[in-house]
């Protein structure tokens, strides 16, 4: 059909396949090359995608500091008045949590994964919420760890969270996501039995 925003998706989702593959440098190549023809076409969303997909391979390649800075940078373009991507702040703002979880700054995570769940919660996404409530709960689990003073409030916290996630994960009826929550949540369980 010579339909420009189909056919640049599809070479996005080949550099996905390469990426799970372990076919790193080729699925980046073809990230950066989309994210070219995005921006040329004026297509947010796919720029977006490509920008999510490349911070996720910097934080393997590059590490954490590389990765951050990528996701800051797209999260700006995508609070643009002009652009007010949502579903995109949403997504960045949980990757910049999660860098802030593996870099061992918590104020920070948790600051970025409550801005995450708001915007979630304010514009009923549905499927977001489950996994900024699942990020949060394994932000209490890395708590429970660091802060044993406090780890029987910080474990009743993260069961609660891994509970709003599997109550929103239900509502949308999707088997696989159901059963990755209840898998992490089973994990924490077997962890706090331990």
């Amino acid at each position: 059909y010579n339909d420009v925003l189909v056919k640049n998706l599809l070479r996005v989702f080949l550099g996905k396949i390469l990426q799970e593959e372990g076919n790193l440098s080729k699925a980046l190549n073809i990230f950066n090359e989309q994210i070219t023809v995005f921006a040329k076409e004026k297509i947010a969303a796919g720029a977006f995608l490509c920008w999510y997909y490349i911070a996720r391979l910097t934080l393997v390649t590059d590490g954490s500091e590389k990765a951050l800075h990528i996701s800051q940078k797209a999260l700006d373009v995508a609070k643009n008045p002009k652009i007010s991507n949502y579903y995109f702040m949403v997504l960045f703002k949980k990757l910049i949590a999660e860098i802030f979880i593996i870099k061992g700054d918590m104020e920070s995570a948790k600051m970025y994964i409550e801005k995450a769940l708001r915007i979630a919660k304010k514009y009923n996404m549905k499927l977001l919420k489950v996994s900024v409530y699942q990020l949060y709960a394994k932000y209490l689990e890395e708590m429970v760890l660091r802060k044993p003073k406090n780890s029987h409030t910080y474990a009743q916290n993260a069961v609660s969270a891994y509970k709003k996630a599997i109550e929103q994960a239900e509502k949308l009826e999707i088997e696989a996501v159901i059963e990755d929550v209840q898998n992490s949540f089973n994990s924490f369980k077997t962890f706090c039995q331990l």
